[in-house]
């Protein structure tokens, strides 16, 4: 049986880091997408099944696309959901065509897809980052990746 090829990507320009020390959070889906909208793009549509984590063939020359950091996606045969990645590299095939290696971006493909319970955060208590060095030695404090999330209305 054949697939119909009918996903569409668009690659963006946007403020996003791969490090994930910035991020937005939206108060719906539809304030989501307006805002990338927002952002210059480039959109592909009737693309084949896109892969979490692996590479887009996008169809232009790697010139046009230096400036685009980041991809959203949407394989409407499966789950009909928009992917979010970040452009990990961009490799020339040829002058039609450009590889881009993405890598999902987690907080933004899954931001309404769960929810946050009752917990404690305490970054800032001096007993207890002290305690926590005591207990497992400074080499556990490199495991952490700290971001900082703006909220977006």
């Amino acid at each position: 049986m054949a697939i119909t090829p009918n996903s569409t990507i668009r690659l963006l320009k946007t403020p996003f880091e791969i490090d994930n020390k910035n991020q937005l959070t939206f108060a719906s889906k539809g304030a989501q997408t307006s805002y990338f909208l927002s952002l210059p793009y480039l959109e592909e549509e009737h693309c084949t099944y896109q892969r979490k984590n692996n590479v887009i063939r996008f169809p232009d020359h790697v010139d046009d696309l230096l400036y685009y950091n980041y991809v959203m996606y949407k394989n409407e045969a499966s789950s009909n959901k928009w992917f979010y990645a970040f452009v990990k590299d961009l490799e020339y095939i040829n002058d039609g065509r450009t590889d881009l290696h993405i890598e999902t971006d987690v907080i933004q493909t899954w931001l309404f897809d769960y929810t946050v319970k009752s917990s404690f955060d305490s970054p800032g208590n001096p007993a207890i980052i002290s305690q926590a060095i005591k207990a497992f030695g400074f080499a556990f404090l490199k495991s952490f990746t700290a971001f900082k999330i703006t909220s977006f209305l």
